[in-house]
């Protein structure tokens, strides 16, 4: 008597089929590549984002630190740009240091800051961290300072009869109030120190740097 064969299903008569898989049975062809095109790359994705996520050398967390480390700016030479990012001056403000600077002059030290309209000590403080004046970068009134036996002499001059170019070396005095000056002495006469106020731009305390830099000859000449 022949036995008949059965198949690992158990079937009778029939070939045996290779084991099946509950999604292949479930699942078309079709289907399951479209499910595998959709969800491979945000797998892939979600298990190499550790090693994009990482920095390199000399790039990333690294990189922007070296970028965004505080610098010290020579206030004399720091342009609008550079001085508008330090912490407390603006655009506006920053237009008005350098504004001040080209019409009086280089900076002595960071509390001439105050003599800026809408800079008070308050902010001169906060910017210490961040601004510096270089005494060696001041330019030096040469013609109008001499040593003499180890000592340093002022010398004067008549800003009624001095140039463009003299003037611009007294302390507080750039190219613009030098040009005032100049313009001025056809309708001012300068007899006394306080006739230079009459100069529009020279205050109180330009004119206190001023005087010791000043003489009035012409006008004792009679």
């Amino acid at each position: 008597m022949i036995e008949p064969k059965v198949n690992v299903a158990g079937f009778m008569g029939e070939k045996a089929s290779p084991a099946v898989s509950p999604i292949e049975a479930y699942y078309p062809a079709a289907v399951q590549g479209a499910v595998v095109a959709v969800f491979l790359p945000a797998i892939l994705g979600f298990s190499l984002w550790p090693l994009v996520r990482e920095p390199r050398i000399g790039q990333g967390e690294y990189a922007s630190k070296q970028v965004s480390a505080p610098l010290r700016l020579d206030l004399n030479r720091a342009t609008r740009v550079e001085l508008a990012q330090v912490p407390g001056i603006g655009p506006i403000t920053a237009g008005k240091i350098v504004e001040f600077r080209d019409q009086v002059g280089p900076f002595s030290s960071l509390n001439d800051l105050d003599q800026v309209k809408g800079i008070g000590k308050a902010l001169v403080n906060r910017v210490q961290r961040s601004l510096y004046v270089n005494s060696e970068n001041i330019p030096t009134r040469t013609l109008f300072k001499e040593k003499l036996g180890g000592s340093l002499v002022v010398k004067k001059i008549d800003p009624n009869l001095a140039t463009q170019e003299q003037l611009m070396e007294l302390p507080g005095i750039g190219r613009v109030l030098a040009a005032r000056i100049v313009q001025s002495r056809g309708q001012v006469q300068f007899e006394k120190a306080e006739d230079m106020k009459k100069v529009l731009g020279i205050g109180n305390k330009t004119l206190e740097k001023l005087q010791p830099f000043l003489e009035f000859p012409s006008n004792q000449v009679k």
